[in-house]
């Protein structure tokens, strides 16, 4: 019997749709195997790291640090996985360190460490706390909402397909104890006629619900990314009662997104992912046919969002920092970005002064 084995080295840092090209037709021939060797790629949603997770998929990790001792903060080969470390690497695990600097300790574990586990990298949230969000059963309202939530992420509109660098979105949630996403839209948009029908139904959606029908509307549409906030809001209002729009004092309507409000963001959505108080109605509301889709969507911009940090030109300029999901070839964080606004606002809602006088 003829066997054939197709070897593909470093196959995390290949292109995944060469690496697909190539294996169907390797697959689709009788005796054939695939071998895979590579460090972890960058990202948790990496195709070679998905398929070592995948349960039709073999695999063998090989790590020189055992997790008890990572966990622990030791950042070098521990004593407990020496035979797993091969004779001919060196000794030279400080000049290595000076190498990477401390922004990037994470890619030296990766590469030199063969540490699989991203969580502790530059990604802001864990995949296991997103992972346990898609899993759990949905929740259902049996207690009226006094405030639904809705921020929009306004798409810079583009008649041509390839400038438009993303989406336009929403996304709705209530709660009090928990953060419920009651909704998720994320279209594809050219015109204002483009959104406005599908902003208008997931409203109405929502205020059919007996528990959410007298809820008061609390919007907050970003300012100063494509079509203008004001536009949106007066859309908002002129079809539906009860409902207070987001805005800066003093300025345009609208809210910004500063990087140190996009700090904020990460840290509260962060600390209601790991606590599990983030919960997906089970009456979900999207315009689009594949709501699973969409869910799935929302995960993966989850797990590739980043911290990444630029050290300064000189050594008289501070690190920069950068929160972002569009990183390594990734073009869509909207829906991310959105949910990251939605858990601030209820937060800034309640207890900012400047909206104390709507809870008198």
């Amino acid at each position: 019997m003829t066997c054939a084995v197709l070897i593909i080295d470093e196959a995390a840092y290949i292109n995944e749709n060469i690496i697909k090209s190539v294996m169907t037709p390797v697959l689709s021939v009788a005796n054939t195997s695939i071998l895979m060797v590579s460090t972890p790629g960058e990202t948790p949603t990496a195709l070679f790291n998905k398929m070592v997770r995948d349960k039709y998929v073999d695999s063998c990790s090989v790590e020189f640090i055992c997790k008890p001792c990572r966990e622990k903060g030791q950042r070098d080969p521990c004593i407990h996985n020496q035979d797993a470390i091969p004779d001919h690497l060196g000794e030279n695990s400080d000049l290595i360190k000076a190498f990477y600097g401390e922004e990037d300790q994470a890619k030296r574990d990766r590469e030199i460490m063969g540490i699989l586990d991203t969580e502790n990298g530059r990604n802001c949230f864990t995949e296991r706390s997103v992972r346990a969000l898609m899993s759990q059963p949905k929740v259902t309202l049996y207690d009226l909402i006094r405030y639904i939530y809705i921020a929009i992420d306004p798409s810079a509109g583009s008649k041509i397909a390839e400038k438009r660098g993303s989406d336009f979105c929403i996304v709705s949630s209530c709660g009090g104890a928990n953060t419920i996403i009651l909704g998720i839209d994320a279209i594809d948009v050219v015109v204002t006629q483009d959104y406005e029908p599908v902003l208008l139904s997931h409203i109405k959606r929502l205020r059919e619900h007996p528990m959410l029908a007298n809820a008061t509307i609390v919007l907050d549409a970003e300012s100063g990314t494509g079509y203008t906030a004001g536009d949106v809001q007066l859309l908002v209002q002129r079809n539906f009662d009860n409902v207070i729009c987001m805005n800066e004092l003093g300025r345009k309507p609208g809210t910004f997104t500063s990087n140190e409000a996009k700090r904020e963001m990460v840290e509260i959505a962060r600390s209601h992912l790991d606590a599990g108080d983030v919960k997906i109605w089970d009456q979900f509301v999207t315009s689009d046919p594949n709501p699973k889709a969409v869910l799935e969507k929302f995960a993966n911009q989850i797990i590739d969002y980043e911290r990444i940090v630029s050290p300064g030109k000189s050594i008289f300029q501070s690190h920069s920092v950068q929160y972002s999901g569009k990183m390594n070839g990734k073009k869509m964080d909207d829906i991310v970005q959105t949910f990251l606004r939605v858990c601030r606002d209820r937060l800034r809602f309640m207890y900012a002064k400047e909206y104390q006088h709507w809870h008198r």
